[in-house]
């Protein structure tokens, strides 16, 4: 089922995609929108950034503290660059049901209601 139907199956994706959902429904929405073109994208970088964002979501049970980040990729120019040293990271277990299957599936029901539901603003070309 397309992207775009009310009737799309998350965990399909997460099959189709080997694991990875969100950043491939990430990368086709960019990409659907024309927004890799229209802000000069980097692909690699957005690749690099949605799967790190995707990262994020892992849940490997109670007591996992999830990713560190040190750095930033700019999605624009394609760098990665050091925050200072700053990290970030989850010092509490997660909710195991907000993976990156359901963040998906958020991403997804967003995405149909704003561009099938008519919920696009006139003033958003």
């Amino acid at each position: 089922v397309a992207a775009g139907s009310f009737e799309f199956d998350a965990w399909a994706l997460a099959e189709a995609s080997l694991g990875n959902p969100l950043s491939a429904l990430g990368y086709w929405v960019f990409h659907d929108c024309g927004l890799i073109a229209q802000f000069n994208i980097d692909a690699r970088s957005l690749v690099r950034f949605l799967r790190e964002l995707e990262a994020g979501y892992a849940y490997k049970g109670p007591g996992d503290p999830g990713p560190s980040w040190s750095g930033a990729v700019d999605i624009m120019s394609g760098t990665t660059s050091v925050s200072g040293g700053c990290q970030h990271t989850h010092a509490a277990p997660r909710n195991p049901y907000h993976n990156s299957t359901h963040a998906a599936d958020v991403l997804q029901s967003v995405y149909a209601l704003t561009t099938r539901g008519g919920l696009t603003p006139a003033y958003a070309d």
